[in-house]
């Protein structure tokens, strides 16, 4: 029996951009948007995903300085081996961005891909971005928390 395999070609994918405002997942662990986010990037939410294509979209990140980070006082990021580092609340009061830009790419499958999976992460500490011509799409993410709550309620009555 045979079967056909069809592939999308990477021309054929229109690349979408979405806007995620961090103000209003404040809510959230830092860890549950950073998967997000990836996922978006990475393009497997899509129905044509394959890993050997590039399918994925556009993320930009505002008001990055409301991100949650838990045990921000016990974390330590050291940048160049041999040098001091800094706590974790220190770097995300001076540069926010820096700490999601390390979670993510972290997140990112290893290969060819992954640096230009990084260029497409797009984060701003106000609400002012340069973005404004493309067609954002406002991007949500379930608290999964409380669906969990919701589920176990529901079979228990």
């Amino acid at each position: 029996m045979k079967t056909l395999t069809s592939f999308i070609l990477p021309s054929a994918h229109r690349k979408k951009w979405y806007i995620l405002d961090c103000k209003t997942y404040q809510s959230l662990s830092f860890g549950r948007i950073a998967a997000d986010i990836v996922q978006t990037l990475i393009g497997k939410h899509n129905s044509f995903y394959d890993p050997s294509t590039d399918v994925g979209n556009y993320v930009i990140l505002i008001n990055a300085e409301y991100i949650k980070v838990d045990r921000e006082i016990e974390r330590f990021h050291v940048f160049q081996p041999g040098h001091p580092g800094k706590s974790l609340k220190l770097i995300t009061s001076v540069i926010p961005q820096r700490i999601i830009e390390t979670c993510v790419f972290n997140m990112l499958p290893n290969g060819y891909t992954k640096k230009h999976l990084r260029k497409r992460l797009k984060i701003y500490q106000g609400n002012q971005h340069p973005h404004t011509a493309q067609n954002l799409i406002q991007m949500e993410i379930e608290n999964r928390k409380i669906n969990k709550k919701i589920r176990t309620e529901i079979k228990n009555k």
